[in-house]
């Protein structure tokens, strides 16, 4: 299968959803402090998501693309697991975040992108996004809809993400 990389243009995003993806975290980092407090009820709420992509899929040894790294917890988690990942991109849009998760891992890479009309700078074998979902946009279906082409069209084996309510 030929790797695609290009936006599904049928399906555009709302120019306005990174702007207010951005504002909702930053918000929520603003009220909560750094750490994985800013967005998840507890770490063991976190940590079980992480570990659900860590059985399902074969992360360690991989080229990993993390969409909506937060703070980079996912990489203590593959520490813990001895499963480090061969590559490993965390991206957020927003600078304030990948601030905060560059310093907290100065040996791993980090970037603002946005990964719905920007493409990575390698073609990662698995995309995975735990809690992007977890945002109030208006038309939230094309949202959703638009992060699951754009997965599957980057992703070279496979793709795992979450919803949160």
């Amino acid at each position: 299968m030929a790797h695609r990389t290009k936006q599904d243009k049928s399906s555009s995003p709302d120019p306005d959803w990174p702007a207010q993806i951005v504002e909702f975290h930053d918000r929520l980092v603003r009220e909560r402090g750094e750490g994985w407090g800013a967005f998840w009820g507890s770490a063991a709420s976190q940590r079980g998501r992480y570990d659900l992509f860590f059985e399902e899929l074969p992360l360690a040894a991989s080229d990993v693309l993390e969409v909506g790294c937060g703070f980079g917890d996912f990489l203590h988690i593959a520490h813990d697991k001895q499963a480090i990942p061969h590559r490993y991109l965390g991206i957020d849009l927003s600078p304030q975040i990948i601030a905060a998760a560059q310093r907290l891992h100065p040996d791993a890479s980090f970037a603002v992108l946005d990964i719905l009309s920007s493409d990575p700078p390698f073609a990662p074998d698995f995309v995975i996004a735990s809690g992007i979902m977890a945002v109030d946009l208006p038309d939230y279906e094309a949202y959703v809809l638009s992060v699951l082409r754009r997965f599957h069209a980057i992703a070279r084996r496979g793709f795992a993400l979450n919803f949160l309510s």
